[in-house]
């Protein structure tokens, strides 16, 4: 081919590297909206309700994620309970009472200081078995709270436990949760 020849182009249209580069972008594109349309690349999808109020008004309402943990049997809950009371045995009585309502994992022992009322703390993952807990020692619901983090409630506090009842001034005798099929009194633990 001499420098003053032209190149032909092929039967059916334009230069093939031409065609080629087109058909590549072409592609692109189609995957690109294929991935956004489809959720891909990092982009989250979430559940959305739309009301659309009055005038014309649209209010939007994201769903929350929801979790919750499993339901522990009794058993499986390693619970301290941490005389505070200034009463001596009550954590050891507030303990059989919880162990005859299932919860055999449990320790008593003396609470470092002496709080003025009772209160159940959980570790992640333990909430519901407090409540229960609490529940089954006649606490108020506002009674039952998170475990500050790294806060040391107990002389024997393992690493492991999973709620820990500090028995607090409030507490005595003559209060506690009834168990199934008794009821013994141990108002505040």
């Amino acid at each position: 081919m001499t420098s003053t020849q032209q190149r032909r182009s092929r039967p059916g249209g334009g230069d093939p590297a031409s065609r080629g580069l087109i058909l590549v972008g072409v592609a692109v594109v189609l995957g690109l909206i294929i991935l956004v349309k489809g959720g891909g690349v990092g982009y989250e999808r979430t559940t959305k309700s739309v009301d659309v109020g009055d005038n014309g008004a649209v209010t939007t309402t994201t769903a929350a994620p929801t979790t919750t943990a499993p339901a522990l049997a009794p058993a499986d809950v390693p619970v301290v309970v941490a005389n505070g009371s200034g009463q001596t045995g009550l954590a050891k009585t507030v303990a059989n009472n919880l162990k005859t309502a299932g919860y055999t994992n449990s320790t008593p022992t003396d609470a470092v200081g002496t709080p003025p009322s009772t209160t159940v703390y959980f570790a992640p993952g333990f909430e519901t078995s407090a409540q229960a807990i609490g529940s089954q020692l006649q606490l108020d619901a506002s009674r039952v709270q998170a475990l500050p983090t790294g806060a040391k409630l107990a002389q024997v506090q393992p690493a492991d436990a999973g709620v820990i009842v500090v028995l607090g001034q409030d507490a005595s005798a003559t209060t506690s949760g009834s168990t199934s099929g008794s009821s013994t009194t141990t108002t505040a633990p």
